[in-house]
């Protein structure tokens, strides 16, 4: 499929397009197709593959070869994905089907923040301050704990009970 514009002259040229290929040998029963998606940037002329997905299922992003199910390739770009949410954090979710727990990492405010099935296990603050089971961390290293606990900081070793507002 094929999408075309017009110039200032009222010369129509493609400029995007959708496009499925052979992605290997087709045979009377296997037919393994790729999907691609071309579009043309300002300022070029002719459209380029911008999406691929493979037979496999596997999808590239400015990546003509995706090794993963989702390989991008940023370029000099310092931020691959932004995520921007409406509410109170924006969060990447990870699980395995050999678990019921889910692991989220994303950010609230602007706080690095990392879940455990639901519940904050780590915070690090935009001061920089790490918070261990503490959504407020008040020090460089803020633990909280009802069971014993030990601090291990740049080769010093403490121990404490309770957390570490009691050191």
């Amino acid at each position: 499929i094929d999408f075309y514009g017009n110039d200032s002259n009222g010369t129509y040229q493609q400029c995007a397009g959708i496009l499925a290929e052979a992605d290997g040998t087709h045979s009377t029963s296997d037919k393994p197709t790729r999907l691609t998606l071309h579009t043309t940037e300002f300022g070029v002329t002719g459209a380029q593959e911008r999406v691929r997905i493979t037979s496999n299922g596997l999808i590239g992003i400015n990546e003509n070869n995706p090794g993963h199910y989702i390989d991008m390739n940023i370029g000099s770009t310092d931020v691959g994905i932004k995520m921007t949410s409406s509410g109170a954090g924006a969060y990447i979710q990870f699980a395995d089907n050999a678990t019921s727990g889910e692991l989220s990492v994303g950010a609230e405010g602007s706080n690095l923040v990392a879940k455990v099935s639901g519940s904050e296990r780590l915070r690090i603050d935009s001061s920089g301050n790490v918070g261990i089971n503490r959504a407020s961390p008040a020090q460089n290293l803020d633990v909280a704990s009802t069971n014993n606990i030990a601090y291990a900081l740049d080769g010093w070793a403490l121990a404490g009970k309770g957390d570490s507002s009691d050191i």
